[in-house]
């Protein structure tokens, strides 16, 4: 519990994954949790395995993992090797959704050209640039993430969502590709641990729907240590 008393939650989350962040946390507070919400943008997902070793965490929920997807690809999102070790580690339960991994972070677009040439590019501003990530990206990310997993000392489960990533990778987004979300979900099923539960939904990451999945998760892994 956090210093309120409350089961305490942390999220990691990104502005185009906010929507689903932002029903969770309004679901968790209706219950009577603290939910804590961290940006990864690189120091904020280092913050958040801060919290978790430093204070009463009862689930860590990794909503986006652009700071892993961006360290493996060197993106300026980077978290670093040891992003999201720290709750495994410490056996809280976890809970992942490859949210943002549909892009990596690069710099103005004629840098962003130079270092991801032939991809599809959508200019954030004139200091960032999100370059559509593809296949080769998502069976690397994939492993680690199962690299990290076959580490936990305590509950995880993993959440992908077949509609898309983000709010770039919806309809309504510039980096939007279906044919994607089943690559990063079958080779996830392929390498992860077994035991370690990987539900395919046919949702995009920011629906309803599985922003409620998802706080189904957090509770019933809430009552694992009530």
């Amino acid at each position: 519990a956090g210093p309120s008393g409350k089961p305490l939650i942390a999220i990691s989350t990104l502005g185009a994954t906010e929507k689903c962040c932002n029903a969770i946390r309004k679901a968790l507070e209706a219950r009577g949790c603290e939910v804590m919400v961290f940006h990864t943008q690189g120091i904020g997902g280092v913050a958040m395995d801060e919290a978790v070793r430093e204070q009463n965490v009862t689930v860590a929920v990794n909503l986006s993992l652009i700071e892993m997807s961006d360290y493996l690809c060197q993106g300026l999102y980077s978290g670093g090797p040891d992003r999201c070790k720290a709750s495994l580690e410490k056996g809280i339960p976890t809970i992942f959704a490859p949210g943002n991994i549909d892009f990596m972070v690069a710099g103005p677009l004629e840098d962003a050209k130079a270092r991801f040439p032939g991809r599809r590019y959508h200019v954030h501003n004139a200091e960032l640039t999100a370059v559509r990530s593809e296949a080769g990206e998502f069976t690397r990310m994939a492993e680690h993430l199962a690299g990290l997993v076959r580490t936990a000392k305590g509950p995880v489960a993993c959440f992908v969502p077949l509609l898309g990533f983000s709010a770039h990778d919806s309809e309504q987004g510039h980096l939007h590709d279906l044919s994607l979300p089943p690559v990063f979900a079958g080779h996830l099923k392929k390498v992860m641990p077994e035991g370690v539960p990987v539900e395919v939904l046919n949702h995009h990451i920011n629906d309803e729907a599985f922003a409620e999945r998802i706080t189904r998760q957090i509770l019933a892994f809430q009552g694992l240590r009530d």
